[in-house]
Order: C-alpha cells, then structure tokens, then sequence
C-alpha cells in the first residue's frame, strides 16, 4: 500500500473537503484526485462519497481512516523518538489545552520550566475544540476516560466560585442565597462554545427556579467575563485559581456555596514516554509545580 495516498487520504477524510486538504499538504486539487483514485483502485473499493458541500466516507472509508490516523500518528512520534539522541532535551514541544490557560496561565507557570530548557521551543495551542495529545505532545484538560494508551497526571483542582465587584453589590445588593440570583444580572460563558470542563453554566441553574436564567451578557472568553464584571456589569462564574483575579478587585459572592470543582491533567501518549521533552516536563511537574499552585493567585 502506498504510503503517501494514505496521508493524502487521511486529510482529505479529516477536512471531508478536497480544497482545504489541497491547502494543508499545499498540493494541486488535481494531484489529491488522482492519489485518492488511485488509492481506491488499490484497494478496489470506494472511499468517499463526494457532493457539492465536500466528501463523506464510506463504510469502508472509515475504517481505514480509524487506521491512517493511528499509523500517521505512532509514525510521527517514532520520527520524534529517532530524531531525539541529543545529551540534553531540545526540540518543538507542542502543548493543546484551553484559550486561558494558553494565553495567560501557561505563560506565567511554565516560564521557570521554558528558561531551563533553552533548547525547547514550545509551541503554545489555545482552542476550545480537539484538545487531545492528537494534536500535540501534551495536552492539558480534564480527565478523558477510556483511553489505556494515554498516561495522564493530575496536577491542579479548579475552584469555581461566583464573582462580582463591590460596586456592582452596592448598587444591586449582595445576594444571601442562590435563588436571590434570579434577580441579578449575570454574564455566562458563550453557550455555543466546546467546554472541556463540563456545564459552563452553573450560575445559571444553581438556585433557579426556572431554568436556565438567561444571561445579562454572553462571553465566550474568561478574560472578557472578569474584565465585564470589573466595570459592574455583573455577576460572572470562574474559577479562583485563575492568574490575576484579585489584581480586579472582585470579591466572593455566595462563598459558603457549594460549587464545581474542576480536575487538570497533563496528558500524554505512552508512546511519548521516553521523549527527553517529555520526561523533562514530567521531572518538572513532579518537583515544582505544588509550590508553583500557592502561588497561583499571589
């Protein structure tokens, strides 16, 4: 089997579209046609069903797309594990997690990690879809169950608790129980958003008595959530452990409430597990970033 029409194959079947694999592989429409033909005399069986929107796989398609990612993806960590022989780890370390956590918690946590290891270039992801070791070497997310292949560590608990700022609470007053929220404005994170954490709503059912509440403001951004409740435009939900919440001068609202809590993992494939990058990174969790969480919020 040829192993270059299979990766063809492999992004035409992931991007289910002729034009946007042309573009990643930066090949000809004309040249992925062909491969994929050719692909499918092979194997004498028809692999997509194409339409004006794009293509969608046959049966026989999707087995072999099961197939092309696992064999793509232990090829591209076996190159990894090849190329890595240097005395000291160096190299791409690509890490998958949340917009935040990518934009501002990584930046201030791992930065002690990054001067160590000079020759490690990190490549940050901040998405809220697809945050899998699929896409990078580590991920960091919650938990993901039924995956044997995948070591995942546990390094930090999230918090949630209701915020707002002390003017806001002058002007609307301070809420004394959950159902008193029915008669607050409250700004949610952006219902239509991936949200690896579960419900992202909880401000909105906790204590309803219809539910959900509909939000005052939607944002689907946890800068722009304490940002808005900074200039008292309500009541937000977020976790205490985010980099800077106290420098916005927020305070508790309900704190003796009981709230989700959030488990973190770090995760990576046990493929990676003699990566030196990897190995450096886990070295790193283990020794230091206990102390690095006290001082999360100081």
């Amino acid at each position: 089997m040829n192993l270059e029409r299979i990766k063809v194959f492999y992004f035409v079947a992931k991007s289910r579209n002729f034009t946007k694999a042309s573009s990643v592989l930066n090949i000809s429409q004309p040249s992925l046609t062909v491969a994929v033909k050719l692909l499918e005399n092979e194997l004498q069986t028809k692999l997509f069903i194409r339409s004006p929107r794009g293509v969608t796989l046959t049966p026989e398609g999707e087995r072999l797309f099961e197939f092309a990612k696992k064999f793509l993806e232990e090829a591209e960590i076996t190159i990894k594990l090849i190329k890595d022989n240097a005395d000291e780890p160096q190299g791409e370390l690509k890490i998958v997690t949340t917009p935040y956590l990518a934009s501002a918690w990584i930046p201030r946590h791992f930065s002690s990690f990054f001067n160590k290891y000079p020759k490690i270039h990190p490549c940050i992801i901040g998405t809220f879809e697809d945050i899998t070791v699929n896409r990078a070497d580590i991920a960091i997310r919650t938990f993901m169950p039924h995956h044997p292949h995948l070591i995942q560590k546990h390094f930090l608990s999230l918090h949630h608790r209701l915020w707002a700022s002390k003017e806001y609470l002058h002007k609307y007053g301070v809420p004394q129980c959950a159902e008193d929220l029915d008669d607050h404005q409250l700004i949610a994170f952006d219902d239509k958003s991936y949200d690896m954490y579960g419900s992202a709503h909880w401000i909105l059912n906790v204590g309803a008595h219809k539910k959900p509440r509909k939000p005052y403001i939607i944002c689907n951004s946890v800068e722009g959530l304490i940002n808005l409740a900074e200039r008292s435009f309500g009541i937000i939900e977020t976790s205490e452990e985010y980099v800077n919440l106290k420098a916005h001068n927020l305070v508790k609202v309900l704190p003796n409430i009981v709230a989700p809590t959030v488990e973190i993992y770090y995760i990576y494939s046990t493929l990676m597990e003699k990566s030196k990058n990897i190995r450096a990174f886990k070295k790193f969790m283990d020794e230091n970033f206990s102390d690095l969480i006290k001082q999360s919020n100081a």
